[in-house]
């Protein structure tokens, strides 16, 4: 099913199906909708422009024996090591369904919220990472594979912007900075290049910003619109 803003996606269904009023709604939605090119999309795009950029020549200028020597001389080793954990895909997915449990159990709407965008965010962030890593074949520093963005940094990256989006400035920015860490301490053990780090924290923040809108709302699947012989998809960006 193709998907367009806000809603435009058609099946036809028996015609006794679905009420006019129906129709109606689906139709005031669709002209009163922002466009394809809505606020969200622009900014995401504008970022994985400077991502690129800022990658590329990372790519090209890197030293990664300069920059673990940064690391190991200026950083905290328990910091950073605090900070790779928080990448940790099972960390991650820990700690959304820890949320998403305490949200149920205080009846808590704000980390039922957070838990379900962050399950989202996640599960498309590790599609776009792998399929990125799979695609560029980049090895590691250490000689490793699959360098090429760093899907830790890419996680906590992911999970500190949601956070902030939805819990605010008090939880997102120790959130960001357990996030940085993360990138560091990928860095010191060798484990992805400056530009693996720049790309997977890109990555992250943009995932997030397609996720969790200005106001808080969802950036996928907002409404299903059912009329006169037309089911219609509408996807709010």
């Amino acid at each position: 099913m193709a998907m367009t803003s806000p809603a435009t996606s058609m099946a036809q269904v028996p015609p006794h199906s679905a009420s006019p009023q129906a129709f109606q709604s689906f139709a005031s939605s669709s002209s009163s909708g922002s466009s394809f090119l809505g606020p969200r999309v622009r900014q995401t795009g504008t970022l994985f422009a400077a991502a690129t950029i800022a990658s590329y020549i990372a790519w090209h200028e890197e030293d990664p024996h300069a920059i673990q020597g940064f690391t190991e001389k200026h950083l905290d080793t328990f910091l950073v090591d605090v900070g790779d954990t928080f990448g940790s895909g099972f960390v991650a997915g820990g700690g959304t369904l820890g949320l998403y449990l305490l949200g149920n159990i205080q009846s808590d709407e704000t980390m039922i919220k957070t838990s379900q965008d962050l399950a989202q965010g996640l599960m498309i962030m590790a599609g776009v990472v792998g399929a990125t890593k799979v695609a560029v074949g980049r090895s590691r520093p250490n000689g490793g594979s699959h360098s090429f963005p760093s899907g830790h940094t890419a996680t906590a990256f992911t999970t500190a912007a949601i956070l902030n989006k939805r819990m605010g400035k008090e939880v997102g920015i120790p959130a960001y900075v357990l996030a940085t860490f993360t990138g560091l301490g990928r860095m010191e053990d060798k484990k992805h290049y400056l530009s693996d780090v720049i790309a997977g924290a890109a990555l992250g923040i943009a995932i997030s910003n397609l996720v969790v809108g200005e106001e808080g709302d969802l950036g996928y699947l907002d409404h299903v619109y059912v009329g006169a012989g037309e089911v219609g998809l509408s996807v709010g960006f």
